[in-house]
């Protein structure tokens, strides 16, 4: 019973994490010219590459499933906001979203990353408590080594770590956490439900975006869905479901499948730029200042994902409010 239940968690919970990464697909063409998709990282918006800093200090605490790194801008003068960045199961290392995390911090936010999971780890409630805890210390470092840094949080994740981001802010008053100012639940998933899932204790000042990819065979849109409709507090102007979609119209096809927010060197292309990190840090100017709201919304800022290189514009996502 117990190998059936360790096969089904690894097909189904969380990204396959073990050195995979996104696929990279190519067609066969003829001799005519190649149709590529962008190439290149925009140069500003909440996507783009105008950086506000260009280094990034890390601090790092605890050891195995109690281990957390935070991430924060060098020079750092004025409170900036901060992110609890969640892993999907088994995509331990910070290595796996490295590209996405270094852009939110160099936007001027701090990310803490707790590890929460050793490989092998199957008890969810386990994974859960070792994250509260880890975040709990986390900001505790913050204040003791004097890092600016705001009063309330948002809550990001991906897989595993999307479902785990709105169980903690739905629990944020019983686990004595800041208020969550955003939640980005990126393909959330699980095999196991927490027992105190609870998605209606997301206050209804918090800002959040459910996202399912189209080509997403592991974790679906069930709990993208779930989450969305659960958050009762939450008025339906400040919530928004994201559908991302696969687009083959070029030579090399975008696919919107379960390891896509993975974030290698060589893996970043339109839907890390237009999509996840696009939608991650205007989620938190939105919460935090009021800025670029339209990207977050049913609006073409949010919808346009690029243009391939013969003019076609990058299939659009589906957004509902």
């Amino acid at each position: 019973m117990m190998k059936k239940f360790l096969l089904i968690l690894s097909l189904l919970i969380l990204p396959a994490g073990c050195g995979q990464e996104k696929k990279q697909v190519k067609k066969e063409s003829n001799l005519r010219e190649k149709i590529l998709p962008p190439v290149k990282q925009p140069d500003s918006g909440p996507e783009g590459s105008n950086y506000l800093f260009s280094t990034i200090s890390i601090i790092e605490d605890g050891e195995g499933a109690g281990k957390v790194k935070i991430f924060y801008p060098d020079n750092l003068s004025s409170a900036a906001p901060v992110v609890v960045f969640i892993h999907g199961y088994t995509a331990i290392s910070p290595d796996f979203y490295r590209l996405w995390i270094s852009h939110i911090v160099r936007k001027g936010n701090i990310i803490i990353y707790p590890y929460y999971q050793t490989m092998l780890s199957v008890d969810i409630e386990s994974m859960f408590n070792n994250l509260t805890s880890s975040t709990t210390r986390a900001l505790k470092i913050l204040d003791n080594e004097d890092i600016p840094h705001s009063l309330r949080i948002c809550f990001m994740g991906h897989s595993l770590g999307g479902y785990f981001s709105a169980v903690i802010a739905g629990m944020y008053r019983k686990l004595s956490l800041p208020e969550p100012a955003c939640i980005f639940a990126v393909e959330p998933g699980t095999v196991l439900p927490l027992k105190e899932e609870n998605f209606n204790g997301i206050p209804t000042s918090t800002l959040l975006i459910t996202l399912s990819a189209e080509d997403d065979f592991v974790a679906g849109s069930i709990y993208a869905d779930k989450i969305f409709n659960e958050a009762t507090r939450i008025p339906s102007y400040r919530k928004t479901r994201i559908t991302m979609l696969s687009d083959s119209h070029g030579d090399y096809p975008l696919i919107a499948d379960h390891l896509a927010p993975l974030s290698g060197e060589s893996t970043t292309n339109a839907l890390d730029w237009y999509g996840f990190w696009k939608w991650s840090e205007a989620l938190i100017e939105c919460s935090f200042y009021g800025e670029n709201c339209n990207y977050i919304n049913d609006t073409p800022e949010a919808r346009f994902m690029g243009l391939w290189s013969d003019g076609t514009p990058v299939k659009q996502p589906l957004i509902e409010k």
